[in-house]
């Protein structure tokens, strides 16, 4: 029989133990550290892009109140930690940008939005009559202000539960 305290099985299962101990600990403290890295009273607020082609050469620079906040690649997102107040977001793929999209919303403390870059489908012509539709991209209702003949895109938010599972498709920036 083997006794507490001695011998190898002991030794083996109090490190299996301390380990799954270390790991639970881990995955059940990184949603509050995630939350006390937003604290502070500040608002986070999330920007994603999918990975339409129309556009996808280029990073899209988000300004909130004209000020450059962060930037997003195609597929990826940006996340943006502010202190509560009223917000104009601005989405610009160049500084000449005519008519990039924008929504004007408050942020609250301690809560999260979740924003979407979009694209409507871009056709191009090939000629001799025919024409090729390059697929957009759709998330969230859209919102905001656009100039859809000077810019085929457009701003969409998401709610809390869509935004989080959208998220996770997404590579952070």
């Amino acid at each position: 029989m083997i006794k507490p305290g001695n011998g190898p099985a002991y030794t083996v299962v109090g490190k299996v133990a301390a380990l799954l101990f270390c790991f639970v600990l881990i995955a059940w403290a990184t949603p509050i550290t995630s939350a006390l890295a937003q604290g502070g009273g500040k608002a986070r607020i999330y920007v994603l892009r999918g990975s339409a082609l129309p556009g996808a050469i280029y990073d899209a620079t988000v300004l909130l109140n004209d000020v450059k906040a962060g930037s997003v690649a195609n597929g990826s997102y940006v996340a943006i930690d502010r202190p509560p107040g009223r917000y104009k977001m601005k989405i610009r793929f160049t500084a000449i940008d005519l008519s990039p999209p924008e929504h004007t919303f408050h942020a609250s403390a301690g809560h999260t939005y979740y924003f979407s870059l979009n694209s409507a489908a871009t056709p191009f012509y090939l000629g001799h009559g025919v024409f090729f539709s390059v697929p957009g991209s759709n998330m969230g209702k859209r919102v905001g202000e656009h100039n859809p003949l000077l810019s085929s895109f457009h701003i969409g938010q998401l709610d809390a539960r869509a935004g989080a599972a959208a998220l996770a498709q997404f590579k952070a920036r």
